[in-house]
């Protein structure tokens, strides 16, 4: 019955669009109907795409590799690298932490044992943190995980950090890195098929340089930047399905524009906007033209085909197919209305996509609802 509602008031919906009830296509739109303002989103929310960790209240997404070099976008900026309170060079290879120092390389299980930390400094307030990794994880990795052969196996880690004093004392207790990300341990977003990751873990990956407010990724690679993507979120979502560089020696070798596409589809950027139209805990259905991932159910109606600029077709959105009324506090009349205001001629009877759900029609990536 929910269905078959969900799909009516999407047809009403798109035929109030044909006649003009929200915006012609190429006409302005009234932008009051919309939640928030077009063009400061992230902005007010801190970088995209969220979630992120946080520290000191500033969420951020990367850091760079060699100390007192390069600050991010937050201003924070590596100082140094410590193993049990010695000097060590940061390494961030194939998406593992390893720290080289005076007795060799320590990697894996042995930077918790060994208390590895990083220094960070914030160049805005001059205060100094601590990001400990305080323990490690091997997760499976969700491409190919429904498949007979068992699945690779990537690091994640568990990091908490504390400012410090003068004297490198903590001056509180260490929080957990990705606690402003938390979700639910039985979150969609933390479960693909028969693999889950367990909340609060921090995935790492170096070389792509990640375009915040577009929710793009440069034409570059520097191997010096590192992103850190928390469990449940795009950015580790994006290793688990192995759409980064750090993933190919596992076999999981994507083009640049392919890792752009899996970005806009977890953010759901219709619009090629970095504008994202959901929120954590929607549930989602995808494949890919390879193979890689599956649905993991039987599809009942397409959302999207998706491209590195967005979506090629658009039939019943994400959030529509699924919607509670807490969406409401987002979007106070509704996701068609918004959808319209930010990219208008999107929501049009000869933008839904054809049938059927598998097909690819020379796209990477198709999505569904169950």
């Amino acid at each position: 019955m929910l269905r078959v509602c969900v799909l009516t008031c999407w047809m009403v919906a798109v035929a109030a669009v044909a006649a003009g009830c929200a915006g012609e296509p190429g006409q302005d739109v009234d932008t009051s109907t919309t939640a928030q303002a077009l063009a400061t989103d992230c902005n007010s929310e801190g970088p995209c795409p969220t979630n992120s960790p946080v520290i000191a209240t500033l969420p951020f997404y990367n850091l760079y590799v060699i100390p007192n070099q390069q600050d991010n976008d937050q201003h924070f900026r590596i100082t140094g690298f410590f193993i049990n309170g010695v000097p060590h060079t940061l390494r961030v290879i194939f998406g593992r932490i390893s720290g080289a120092g005076p007795t060799g390389l320590v990697e894996h299980e042995d930077l918790w044992r060994r208390h590895a930390e990083i220094r960070i400094l914030n160049t805005d307030t001059l205060k100094t943190y601590a990001l400990q990794i305080t323990d490690v994880d091997l997760v499976d990795m969700w491409a190919n995980s429904r498949r007979p052969q068992p699945p690779h196996k990537i690091e994640a880690y568990w990091m908490k950090w504390s400012e410090l004093d003068s004297n490198g004392v903590p001056l509180h207790e260490y929080t957990d890195l990705c606690k402003e990300a938390e979700l639910p341990e039985k979150s969609i977003d933390l479960n693909y098929g028969s693999s889950s990751v367990k909340p609060h873990l921090t995935f790492v990956f170096e070389g792509e340089l990640i375009d915040a407010k577009a929710r793009t990724i440069d034409n570059n690679i520097d191997l010096n930047w590192f992103n850190l993507g928390c469990a449940g979120h795009a950015l580790a979502k994006m290793y688990l399905m192995g759409h980064v560089r750090a993933a190919a020696p596992l076999g999981y070798v994507t083009t640049l524009d392919e890792r752009r596409a899996i970005l806009k589809m977890f953010s759901a950027d219709y619009c090629n906007s970095g504008y994202a139209f959901t929120l954590p805990g929607v549930p989602l259905q995808w494949e890919d033209h390879r193979g890689w991932f599956k649905y993991t159910g039987l599809v009942g109606d397409i959302e999207a085909r998706w491209t590195p600029l967005g979506v090629t077709c658009l039939t019943l959105p994400r959030v529509m197919a699924n919607w509670k009324n807490e969406y409401f506090d987002k979007w106070p009349n509704g996701i068609i209305p918004e959808i319209q205001a930010r990219c208008p001629g999107l929501i049009s009877v000869n933008n839904r996509c054809q049938n059927p759900p598998t097909g690819f029609f020379g796209v990477h990536l198709v999505t569904g609802s169950l």
